[in-house]
């Protein structure tokens, strides 16, 4: 039986991936710091730039600290730009 692709929403798509990189970086910082305070994970939920997830889950592999990660992401997301 031959695969059959069904249409999908572009923006269907784009959400996936972002929904998909906010959890891998969360995955991340719970694995590291074995929690994320809220407004950390709070932030990182409203981010609606896939480059910025995937440049944020980069840092976080070599991170030392969750302040230090809350420095960067407050240094890279300006709260304009965190409001998704």
């Amino acid at each position: 039986m031959p695969y059959v692709m069904l249409p999908c929403s572009q923006d269907a798509m784009n959400r996936a991936v972002l929904q998909t990189r906010r959890e891998a970086l969360s995955d991340i910082l719970v694995l590291k710091f074995d929690s994320v305070p809220e407004e950390i994970a709070d932030r990182i939920n409203k981010l609606s730039d896939a480059s910025l997830l995937r440049e944020l889950h980069q840092r976080s592999v070599t991170i030392a600290s969750l302040s230090d990660f809350s420095a960067v992401l407050e240094q890279l997301t300006p709260a304009e730009d965190s409001s998704g």
